[in-house]
């Protein structure tokens, strides 16, 4: 109910964790022995733009804040140790949020279609992005703690103003589409350590160099850099046996590339398809074998493939 007695200002709500919320409500603070704030408890209140709060907080539960669109400020107590799906999501309005250092979750869609926050700080206690955590937000930057180890699929898709990325060496794999359709990211900071990088992961970026790291295993999927219009040199690894490209389902289609200069190790298998669109392509064979082992003056050379359409 909202308290118009005291000192108490008449505009704030005051919150139990039980009682329904007035969907016209602006202000709300919660009470101190709220524990968790439970799923959907203030979903669609389109016109809250404040929240507060306590210590003892411990878990945000899903769709709790989804689709407060004039939402601006709200503060997360460090005892907070769990964000649910879609808590935050379409939350529009919302420019700043602080992760306090003690978060062990974020759950998926958590801070979706957050389109005016512009920047987060992932706490070291997260040790999992989930699926489309920040997917479609105004996030201009994302700083990592050392602790995080999987990216899931749309993570950071869509998020169009992001400019550089830097990963930290504890990452082990990066999801599909984790970053597609960012479309001004041109600054790509990938640790040796990391061991997956999956299909799309980066596509409809603005790289114009990419360099695999080399214990990204055996098989490599194009489609990683694919759509990256401003992309001249693609850089393989020599552990790298297999060079493929992962269909595209949902756009029907193989991975479109502007690249015009791929190095590949020499022992590197070429699918059928994951070249077959790279209508600037040139490729380097390092130390390239050829079948004439008699008449083979080609060791320690670089052949070039050039390719039209």
């Amino acid at each position: 109910m909202d308290r118009e007695e005291g000192n108490e200002e008449p505009s704030v709500h005051i919150y139990n964790g039980v009682d329904r919320v007035p969907i016209d409500v602006t202000h709300v603070r919660v009470e101190d022995y709220v524990n968790i704030i439970p799923e959907v408890a203030f979903h669609d209140h389109d016109k809250l733009e404040v929240v507060e709060l306590h210590e003892g907080l411990t878990v945000i539960g899903r769709s709790a804040f989804a689709n407060c669109t004039s939402l601006k400020r709200i503060n997360l107590p460090s005892t907070l140790d769990d964000i649910e799906e879609s808590a935050f999501n379409g939350c529009n309005e919302l420019e700043e949020i602080t992760l306090p250092g003690g978060l062990q979750r974020l759950g998926q869609y958590a801070f979706c279609n957050c389109t005016s926050l512009r920047s987060i700080n992932i706490p070291p206690g997260i040790e999992e992005l989930e699926e489309a955590v920040f997917c479609h937000c105004g996030l201009i930057q994302a700083e990592f703690t050392e602790g995080i180890e999987v990216i899931e699929k749309d993570a950071f898709s869509r998020c169009k103003s992001m400019v550089s990325v830097t990963l930290p060496s504890s990452l082990k794999s990066i999801g599909v589409e984790s970053f597609e359709g960012c479309d001004v990211l041109n600054e790509i900071h990938i640790p040796d350590t990391i061991e997956s990088i999956q299909a799309r992961a980066f596509k409809k970026c603005n790289v114009t160099s990419f360099r695999m790291p080399p214990s990204i295993g055996n098989d490599v999927d194009i489609s990683i850099v694919g759509g990256n219009i401003s992309l001249v040199s693609l850089e393989l690894p020599e552990s790298v046996e297999q060079l493929d490209d992962e269909y595209d389902d949902l756009n029907e289609q193989y991975t479109d590339l502007s690249v015009r200069n791929i190095a590949l190790p020499p022992d590197c298998n070429i699918n059928t398809s994951a070249l077959y669109y790279c209508s600037e392509l040139e490729i380097a064979f390092p130390d390239a074998d050829t079948d004439d082992d008699d008449n083979n003056d080609n060791d320690d050379k670089i052949f070039f493939l050039m390719t039209t359409k």
